[in-house]
């Protein structure tokens, strides 16, 4: 990523200048970094043609979070891992589907299909206080389906 190169940094702490927007200066203080900065950083990264570690994270990193891939160097995106993980339809697996797609119709409905199949009474946790779905403190077993 030699477009990245300024003052001798390297390109992690490029990034970290832009994404923090400051810099340090010679006096150990630090300096604003404007955001159009950063904008240009972005435009110059994704028309790059480089396929290193770091350019192939930067665009992963860059990336609209609702369609990317779950790793830079996965073939498998986002949506279809939620997809996955509400097919294996497990408190883990659907507590996971939620934290990646927290408007997710289908894993919020199996999610409350399984705490209304819950004893209060051995899950007791479970019914103290309102629940967030999205967010629900899991006490059971884990691996067990839901419907």
């Amino acid at each position: 990523m030699d477009f990245l190169k300024v003052n001798n940094l390297s390109d992690d702490e490029v990034l970290a200048e832009a994404l923090a927007q400051r810099r340090f200066n010679d006096q150990g203080t630090t300096d604003p970094v404007s955001p159009a900065e950063l904008e240009k950083w972005k435009k110059e990264l994704t028309a790059s043609a480089a396929d290193d570690f770091y350019t192939r994270w930067a665009k992963w990193f860059f990336a609209d979070r609702g369609s990317h891939t779950i790793s830079p160097f996965s073939t498998n995106t986002v949506p279809d891992y939620v997809q996955q993980r509400i097919k294996e339809n497990t408190f883990e697996s659907l507590r996971e589907a939620l934290l990646l797609s927290p408007n997710n119709a289908v894993a919020l409905a199996k999610q409350a299909k399984g705490l209304s199949n819950l004893d209060p009474a051995k899950n007791p946790a479970l019914w103290a206080k309102p629940i967030s779905l999205a967010a629900a403190p899991w006490s059971c077993r884990p691996r067990t389906p839901l419907c």
